[in-house]
């Protein structure tokens, strides 16, 4: 699944298996390409989740930084 924000944000999400452990992984890509976020879910997320994420990353960047700086 593959999703690109107006926020210029692109989320993927893939199946895999890590060491036998069956996950689905997000990853968030920049509007030039460049990988700069991953995570990994249980479940397989809706289209719905995965918008949401997306949409809402350069938030979630916001909170990061602004947690630096404590």
């Amino acid at each position: 699944m593959i999703y690109t924000s107006p926020n210029g944000y692109t989320g993927v999400v893939e199946k895999d298996t890590f060491m036998g452990f069956k996950h689905w992984d997000l990853s968030i890509f920049d509007k030039d390409g460049k990988f700069v976020y991953h995570a990994t879910w249980g479940d397989k997320p809706t289209e719905t989740e995965l918008k949401e994420q997306v949409d809402d990353f350069p938030q979630f960047l916001k909170m990061i930084e602004s947690r630096k700086k404590i």
